[in-house]
């Protein structure tokens, strides 16, 4: 149970990264 704990984890991380990258470009094309 521990590893998909951590697979979620790290899957809720790099979408929050994305998201965070996403925005930044948004911005950046502006």
């Amino acid at each position: 149970m521990h590893k998909i704990e951590q697979l979620l984890q790290t899957l809720v991380l790099m979408g929050w990264s994305l998201k965070k990258l996403g925005n930044y470009s948004k911005e950046m094309r502006v």
